[in-house]
């Protein structure tokens, strides 16, 4: 676990980062606006540290809507970014990521917000993501401009503690994928047990992919 101490980068941009989490995550639990800290936070939380450039709320896209227009009285420059899954809000150099839609496939839930952990950052108490749910929401996210996997297995080597039925269930978003990065986290010397890997494949065998060019020898699996 990341000591707050290790996400301290440029001083200055750490006073305005901080300012903001005072004053954001109130407005949000104010106004009963589930959520859970995800992005960088999250991940030097549960895996390695990274300085802090933005914040990364997971709201629904009604709380996303609701979000917004609170942060705009409050001040901050609004925009609605990608309507389909993001919204963004400014206050100087300092962004919020308001998501509520991970590549179309995850979305905020109520399991996802029971299991959040209580965390404290620059004197701030805030709700941030569990490690299962930090890493299916990075796996599905991955891509050539996103390369997210890196951090996804940064969470596997650094959590023992995961509870792996609960991830194996909520892998469904992206069950490829969660078997692809549990594979590779094993080779690369993660504590990760056979059995959720099995499971996943009885998933991903079941998955009709002959449509998409899947190697003979999977689809005769």
């Amino acid at each position: 676990m990341t000591d707050p101490e290790d996400l301290r980068g440029d001083p200055l941009h750490d006073r305005e980062v901080a300012a903001v989490l005072h004053e954001s995550i109130p407005i949000l639990e104010s106004n009963d606006i589930p959520y859970v800290v995800i992005g960088g936070i999250a991940t030097s939380k549960w895996g390695k540290p990274a300085a802090v450039k933005d914040l990364d709320y997971f709201v629904t896209k009604e709380d996303a809507e609701r979000a917004l227009k609170l942060l705009g009285s409050a001040g901050y420059k609004t925009e609605m970014t990608f309507p389909d899954w993001l919204y963004k809000a400014f206050k100087g150099p300092v962004m919020i990521d308001l998501i509520f839609a991970v590549k179309k496939k995850l979305h905020l839930d109520d399991e996802i917000v029971a299991r959040a952990v209580e965390h404290e950052l620059f004197g701030q108490k805030l709700k941030v993501v569990g490690p299962e749910d930090l890493v299916i929401s990075l796996a599905v996210a991955d891509s050539p401009d996103t390369p997210y996997w890196d951090n996804a297995l940064s969470v596997l080597a650094n959590t023992t503690q995961l509870d792996w039925e609960y991830l194996v269930r909520r892998a469904d978003a992206a069950p490829q994928r969660m078997l692809g990065l549990l594979l590779y986290a094993r080779s690369d010397g993660s504590p990760v047990p056979t059995a959720p890997m099995n499971e996943l494949w009885d998933k991903v065998k079941n998955i009709d992919l002959a449509s998409k060019g899947t190697p003979e020898i999977l689809r005769s699996a």
